[in-house]
């Protein structure tokens, strides 16, 4: 945990500076072990954007995050929950305290979404995927 710790500290921390510190990531996806960022699916799913194809970097930042969401979530169920909280970003309980003050941040709800959607189409995840969203209504 404490390697993957570090793994992502500096991959958040120099990415804008450093693309490359992204390609290595993008390059590594496939070989890395999903179980020890488990912990960190929060982490990664708050750093969801929207994809901006004017910033290279920023644009190969989020879809490495993608990337890398859609290799650990399907391993651990849990990864599930963070998802689907941001994509209901809008959903606020109208008796709540204070929901006339809540503004929704689409960005995070169109990223969380497109999230959701690559990891819909995987057979073995879909069902899970359906179970936990009708837990969270």
């Amino acid at each position: 945990t404490k390697i993957a710790c570090r793994f992502l500290s500096l991959w958040f921390d120099y990415s804008a500076e450093c693309p490359e510190i992204t390609e290595v990531v993008k390059a590594a996806i496939p070989k890395l072990a999903p179980t020890p960022l488990t912990p960190f699916v929060y982490q990664l799913a708050s750093r969801l954007d929207i994809y901006d194809k004017s910033d290279p970097a920023q644009l190969g930042f989020q879809q490495t995050l993608d990337e890398l969401l859609v290799r650990i979530v399907p391993r651990s169920a849990h990864g599930l929950w963070p998802l689907l909280q941001l994509r209901n970003g809008d959903q606020v309980p109208k008796g709540m305290r204070s929901a006339s003050l809540h503004v929704a941040d689409t960005r995070k709800i169109n990223a969380s979404t497109r999230v959701l959607l690559r990891l819909a189409a995987d057979s073995k995840v879909k069902p899970v995927l359906e179970a936990v969203e009708v837990l969270s209504k």
